[in-house]
């Protein structure tokens, strides 16, 4: 059977469906945080940040002697922050 644009209008019987809904928690493509950018070993790597920068460099005054080499951190919006130097 072809539609036509314009023809006559016909009833469609209603159909029946089942819909499964799985609990879930909120998500998005973000949600892994805001991007940093981390200078370590001579580059620049690209992280995901959640939370407050200011917590992530608290962080990383009170765990100087963990690092390894001197590192630099840059937030989403351009402030640089650092050099984290061994201790």
């Amino acid at each position: 059977m072809v539609r036509v644009i314009g023809d006559a209008p016909t009833t469609v019987p209603a159909s029946i469906f089942n819909v499964t809904s799985f609990p879930k928690t909120p998500s998005s493509f973000a949600s892994g945080g805001r991007p940093i950018m981390l200078f370590a070993d001579g580059a620049w790597w690209t992280a995901r940040q959640s939370g407050n920068i200011q917590d992530l460099v608290a962080f990383l005054c009170s765990n100087l002697e963990s690092l390894e080499n001197v590192l630099f951190l840059q937030s989403p919006s351009g402030a640089k922050y650092g050099p984290y130097t061994p201790q």
